[in-house]
Parts: structure tokens; sequence; C-alpha cells
């Protein structure tokens, strides 16, 4: 069978073909910190790795002036 008649079995993602491996890149993984740390930051979703995001903009002296949450508003107006 031709390309024409149609794909084979070899155009299918499927087929296990060898790998090229690519070293990775050494980029940088960490933001870098506000010149102005009295800057407001707003949490935007506090879902369960909100703490740790507050934990660490408390232990840097940041500056949290908001918390938004549609779960705890949904919670509030169910009572």
């Amino acid at each position: 069978m031709g390309k024409a008649e149609g794909p084979t079995v070899d155009d299918y993602a499927f087929v296990a073909r060898a790998a090229v491996e690519v070293e990775a890149p050494d980029l940088s993984h960490r933001p870098p910190m506000p010149r102005d740390r009295g800057l407001p930051i707003a949490l935007v979703g506090a879902g369960g790795i909100s703490g740790a995001h507050l934990d660490a903009y408390a232990r840097y002296g940041l500056n949290v002036v908001a918390i938004c949450s549609r779960a705890l508003f949904a919670r509030s107006r169910a009572k």
C-alpha cells in the first residue's frame, strides 16, 4: 500500500521509535524578589497550596493584602 491509499501503521504515534536525548538547559527557576517588598499582593485561589505560599510571603516580608477564593465564598453563602 502506498501513501495515496491511506496511512500505514508507521504513520501513527503508537509506533515506538528511538528518542534522541537532549541535555536539559540550566534555567533559573526562582522568580526575582520585587524591589519594593511593600507592594500589595493578592492571592487568587485559596486551595491546598495557598498555605505554603502565604508562609513564604511572610518569611520574605511581602505584603499580602487580599485572598480571593470562590470555594470559600460559596461555602459562606450556603450557610
